[in-house]
């Protein structure tokens, strides 16, 4: 069975897959999107990849609880650091920054 906080990363994912990138894509692979990319791709992409991001960074044993202060936190924190290292892909900016919750 799916947790809450499972079902709410896979609605952020397919509500970031519909969102366009600042290349006005139709998906946003973060394998490939650069930082520069993600920054200039304007704050409904960003706060949809945010999203997403949390649920993916969280434990899977974590209530089903969505911290905006600290979603809101990591966004100023990555994007900060994307800023400053446009050509760096935002999966590994992301998993620098966010990867040590999991």
């Amino acid at each position: 069975m799916k947790t809450i906080t499972t079902l709410a990363a896979i609605l952020a994912a397919a509500s970031a897959i519909s969102v366009t990138t600042a290349k006005a894509a139709d998906r946003l692979d973060l394998n490939t999107v650069k930082c520069g990319e993600w920054i200039e791709s304007g704050k409904e992409n960003i706060g949809a990849t945010m999203a997403w991001l949390d649920g993916y960074y969280q434990d899977e044993s974590a209530p089903p609880i969505i911290d905006f202060d600290k979603m809101q936190a990591d966004a100023a924190k990555l994007g900060k650091f994307c800023r400053e290292n446009k050509d760096l892909g935002l999966g590994t900016a992301a998993e620098k920054l966010l990867g040590g919750k999991k």
